[in-house]
């Protein structure tokens, strides 16, 4: 299949191609019901790393885990209604 690696294989949905993930790009070859397969090619390639990806039952679209390169901050978390807790202090 491919000699210089990839991740995640999955097969279309109709058995006749082999997908995986290789780095930024996304492969694909033709699988035989003897086993053997095509040389592999791109089908597309992307800025960022596959992580994982889902072909999609119609066999036309997929849905992927991407992850870039760019460091993002932490999410924020906004906390609305919160009310403090009554003062436990006995020195009133």
């Amino acid at each position: 299949m491919s000699t210089k690696g990839g991740i995640a294989p999955h097969f279309s949905p109709d058995g006749k191609k082999l997908y995986f993930a290789d780095g930024s790009k996304l492969m694909a070859a033709d699988f035989h019901a003897d086993g053997s397969t095509n040389e592999p090619v791109v089908l597309f390639e992307l800025r960022d790393q596959i992580g994982a990806f889902q072909p999609m039952p119609s066999g036309n679209r997929f849905l992927m885990l991407v992850q870039n390169e760019i460091e993002a901050a932490p999410p924020a978390r906004v906390i609305t209604g919160w009310k403090a807790p009554a003062s436990t202090n006995s020195n009133q």
